[in-house]
Formats: structure tokens, C-alpha cells, sequence
């Protein structure tokens, strides 16, 4: 980076955690194949995720990341493969671009309690929306969900836009160090057609089968680690 246009400080990348939520859904078969690279082999279960994180400080401030994907394997190992996201703050989404290269745009999130039930709201930057969330909480996790690891797709291009290779990467998060409080919940989702270029509803919800709530907690993230490329 150049000493005067710096958007960010070189790291570590920290992040406190004031809520975020997981629902997990099946899907088509069809449309996680489609998602995923040839390095990967599609989830046996045909799942798809969606994450939502509110971070209220972090080394680029406090935002809301709203993050989709699928499940799959990679070398026998189940892993979560992030598919596309938005943050709703520029350095979080530059950094998170420039940085990790993670397919992530710029967007806003409508997020809060209406009585008991939480309401989550997500558009890219167009204003588009994405997806439409309903989650009720309904009993505090008596053991913490094992960790899976997050992969990734970035495409390194050369200074005219052409593509010049394609690296799988893996996310080296330390998600959960402590202090949150975790739920279980219930939970509808709805993803939305958004725009040409980021269409959430090419992965069909047709059951959610588990979701989680959190407040508190903190998490790092470290670079990434390429798996392969072509």
C-alpha cells in the first residue's frame, strides 16, 4: 500500500461481537454444484447457510456482514464455502476484498427485536434485497456447534481485467475466543433475487434445518491460506 492512501493498518484484525446468527437450509443439489469449483465435492445433504454478524468494534470499526454459502467437502472434510456477502462499511468491505480477496460488496442491513421475534433485513448496495429473516430464540446451547472451516473462491486479474489465475482459499478464523452466548432458535429465510450479478435466489430455501443466535464474544481473522489454484 501506498504510505499515504491507506485504508487500513496492516493487521492483526480483530472483532468484538455484539449479535450474530447462522441458519442453515437445504437446497438443490443443482444449485450447490453450481456454486461450487471443480476442487470441491458438493455437501451429500445439499445445504446452503447464511450468516449475519454484527461486530459493534473491530480493526475497521463497527459494521454488520451478511455472508451465504454452502456446505461441501474438500479432500473428505466437510467445509463452509462462502459464496457472496456484504458488509455495510466501506473499509470492512474494501479490506475484506483487497486483503482476503472474499467476493464481498458493499450493502446495508435493517436488523433488530420486534417482541420476541428478531428481524433481518439485507440489500446490496443498489438497494436491492437479498434476503429476509425471521428468528426466534428458544434455548441456550448446552455445548458449543464443532467449528468448520470457511473456503473461498478469489480471482487474480491482471491490471487490464483479465483473469490470470484462480485460487481456493481458506480462511484462517479464530471465530469464537470466548464470552458469547449462544442459542438455539427457529427460523424463516427468504432469499431474494437481488441483482444480475448477485442473485441469492439461485439457491432455493426449501427447509431450514438449524439456526443459532449469539451475543458477545470476540473472533480474529489471519490471512489466508491457498489450497489450490488453476
Amino acid at each position: 500500500m501506498n504510505t499515504l492512501g491507506k485504508r487500513y493498518h496492516p493487521g492483526p484484525y480483530e472483532y468484538a461481537r455484539e449479535w450474530d446468527f447462522l441458519i442453515d437450509f437445504r437446497t438443490d443439489a443443482d444449485a450447490v454444484a453450481s456454486v461450487l469449483p471443480d476442487a470441491m465435492e458438493p455437501d451429500p445433504d445439499s445445504r446452503g447457510w447464511l450468516r449475519v454478524s454484527h461486530h459493534k468494534t473491530s480493526s475497521f470499526g463497527p459494521y454488520i456482514g451478511a455472508y451465504v454459502g454452502v456446505y461441501a467437502l474438500h479432500d473428505g472434510q466437510p467445509v463452509r464455502y462462502v459464496a457472496s456477502g456484504i458488509k455495510t462499511d466501506f473499509m470492512g468491505t474494501i479490506a475484506a476484498r483487497e486483503i482476503w480477496g472474499l467476493p464481498y460488496g458493499l450493502g446495508s442491513v435493517e436488523a433488530g427485536w420486534q417482541g420476541s421475534t428478531f428481524h433481518c433485513s439485507i440489500f446490496g448496495h443498489s438497494g436491492a434485497q437479498n434476503a429476509e429473516v425471521r428468528l426466534q430464540t428458544t434455548s441456550r446451547q448446552k455445548e458449543a456447534r464443532p467449528g468448520v472451516a470457511a473456503l473461498y473462491s478469489s480471482e487474480l486479474r491482471d491490471h487490464c481485467g483479465n483473469v490470470t489465475k484462480t485460487q481456493l482459499l481458506k480462511a484462517q478464523n479464530a471465530y469464537d475466543l470466548g464470552g458469547a452466548d449462544a442459542w438455539d432458535a427457529s427460523a424463516s429465510l427468504q432469499l431474494c433475487q437481488g441483482t444480475a450479478i448477485d442473485d441469492w435466489s439461485l439457491l432455493p430455501v426449501h427447509e431450514v434445518v438449524y439456526a443459532e443466535y449469539r451475543t458477545g464474544g470476540k473472533s480474529s481473522l489471519g490471512m489466508a491460506n491457498v489450497i489450490t489454484e488453476w
